[in-house]
């Protein structure tokens, strides 16, 4: 990131400023936090009534010193900072930090490493493991000399970034109606599987039934037989 601010019309300028802008508001807003409470540790005690209730104020103390401790400012690790500044980069590359959509995003980016003007895809991944979805691939360096080489190569990058997220856009969406055509194939082997299972039941009812008429009536001719030897 640029560290001069003369020129505010400059993308990067300003993803600068937004970082530092948004480091000095978590530093404030820490640092209040971290005074009320450290203060309310110290005169807790002193304010314990009845003085039995002495040791729950102690106990309330450190615990409010505890929470003291925790929103107290610290300084941005390696990566904390790296991510934050990424954000900021998206902010302008893009106009919004929306990382609500599960598709991967990408965006062009130049920066410069002091002898090229390095061409940079952002890509803001839409799930991760990684502490931060946003990660840089710097995909071509060129001489500062070439103005003209330099917007063609951006252009195509910029060209580069919005194919790479359609494709992913349309790999996630036809991923989701293969999941919905699986789901009701599935359901669709469910309501059959349990129509052969009614229609075996049913079979199996009727067979019975059936058994059961053949063996009646079996035994009513066999009856009538019997009644009719009997008489003779």
């Amino acid at each position: 990131m640029a560290v001069d601010e003369a020129d505010r019309t400059d993308p990067d300028v300003r993803a600068a400023a937004r970082v530092r802008a948004f480091e000095q508001r978590q530093r404030r807003t820490r640092t209040t936090a971290g005074v009320l409470l450290g203060g309310a540790a110290a005169v807790s005690p002193f304010l314990a009534a009845p003085p039995g209730a002495t040791v729950g104020a102690v106990v309330g103390a450190l615990l409010l010193a505890g929470c003291a401790g925790a929103v107290w400012p610290w300084a941005w690790s390696s990566d904390e900072r790296r991510h934050h500044e990424l954000t900021a980069i998206w902010a302008q590359a893009r106009g919004d930090t929306d990382t609500s959509v599960p598709w991967d995003r990408y965006a062009a980016w130049a920066g410069a490493d002091g002898r090229h003007v390095e061409l940079v895809l952002l890509r803001l991944a839409g799930t991760t493991d990684d502490p931060s979805p946003l990660s840089t691939e710097v995909v071509r360096r060129l001489d500062p000399d070439d103005i003209a080489g330099a917007a063609s190569a951006m252009e195509q990058l910029r060209e580069r970034a919005t194919a790479m997220e359609t494709c992913a856009r349309e790999q996630h969406l036809e991923a989701l109606s293969a999941a919905e055509r699986r789901a009701h194939e599935e359901a669709l082997r469910h309501v059959d599987a349990a129509a052969d299972e009614h229609h075996r039941q049913a079979e199996e009812q009727m067979r019975g039934e059936l058994a059961s008429e053949e063996a009646a009536e079996r035994r009513a001719q066999a009856a009538a037989v019997a009644r009719a030897l009997r008489r003779r």
